[in-house]
């Protein structure tokens, strides 16, 4: 009932799977066989409905939704991938991050009908502006960046945090998104990931080589595919090379901050050394006692 008031042009069906087990269970199990062969093969008729409409429908719903029900938070509908929340600090009951609503449904790969593994189902987004879905297949991404994590000592999330830091500590000035990291560090070779503990530097010093490479290289970056494989890193959709020449820049930086750091404290060391060296040596020129009893 509460369904057919929110969506009341959305039409209805019955479970199938219910209405089977109501039918069999008025008649005696040797004849179960019989009757199931003589339902009709629901699970084989095609979609006769038209989805995109429907996408579009549920999605104007939502929206509607959403505005009655949270009266407070800033809401934008712009055509796109998701109707997106925010709640800005002066907003009674505002939230404390921005929230995506996507509309969406259950994308059942091939795979995933064959091995019922859930990591090989797929998710079939809708983008209103294009009135077209999106496929993905987001349980096969967590996957593969696991698998790699594991092989490379954790060193891809130690990767993936540090240049979303940075990000983060530009303020709108490096246009890459978290997706595309992964997909960037992802696609790093293993034997220059895997570093052990303590080998921090050596690793930062392995990316920045790497995001050059990158910046300098159509064809490296034209090879990059996201874990899942289900788009190329650097399109349309993806990183642009704008955003990594400036994450590039700023992995620069900060490895020649890092490396004027330690230069400059090991010179710092060196001149106090010297300047006690000297002032021993003073010392040792104005005293009245044995050398040879001293001990360093």
């Amino acid at each position: 009932k509460a369904l057919g008031e929110v969506w009341p042009k959305t039409r209805e069906q019955r479970c199938w799977v219910h209405k089977t087990a109501n039918v069999l269970a008025k008649l005696p199990k040797s004849q179960h066989p019989k009757a199931k062969r003589a339902l009709p093969p629901h699970n084989r008729q095609p979609y006769q409905g038209n989805a995109t409409d429907e996408f579009a429908e549920i999605r104007e719903h939502c929206a509607e939704i959403v505005t009655d029900k949270f009266p407070a938070v800033i809401i934008n509908d712009a055509p796109g991938k998701a109707i997106k929340l925010k709640g800005g600090s002066n907003v009674s009951g505002s939230l404390a991050r921005s929230v995506d609503v996507v509309i969406a449904a259950w994308w059942d790969t091939q795979k995933y009908m064959q091995t019922k593994d859930p990591a090989f189902r797929g998710v079939s987004i809708f983008d209103s502006a294009e009135r077209r879905n999106i496929h993905n297949l987001p349980f096969v991404h967590n996957l593969r960046v696991d698998e790699k994590d594991i092989r490379v000592g954790g060193n891809l999330r130690k990767v993936v945090r540090f240049l979303k830091s940075l990000i983060a500590n530009s303020q709108g000035a490096i246009a890459v998104s978290s997706y595309d990291v992964v997909g960037i560090v992802y696609n790093m070779a293993d034997d220059q990931l895997n570093l052990g503990t303590g080998m921090e530097l050596a690793l930062l010093d392995r990316v920045r080589v790497w995001l050059d490479r990158l910046c300098n290289s159509e064809p490296a970056r034209e090879s990059l595919q996201v874990p899942n494989g289900m788009r190329k890193v650097f399109s349309s959709d993806g990183a642009s090379l704008s955003g990594l020449k400036a994450l590039s820049k700023e992995v620069h930086d900060l490895a020649a901050e890092i490396t004027s750091g330690v230069v400059s404290r090991h010179r710092k060391l060196e001149e106090a050394r010297v300047l006690v060296t000297a002032g021993l040596a003073k010392s040792i020129q104005k005293s009245k006692f044995d050398r040879n009893k001293l001990f360093f």
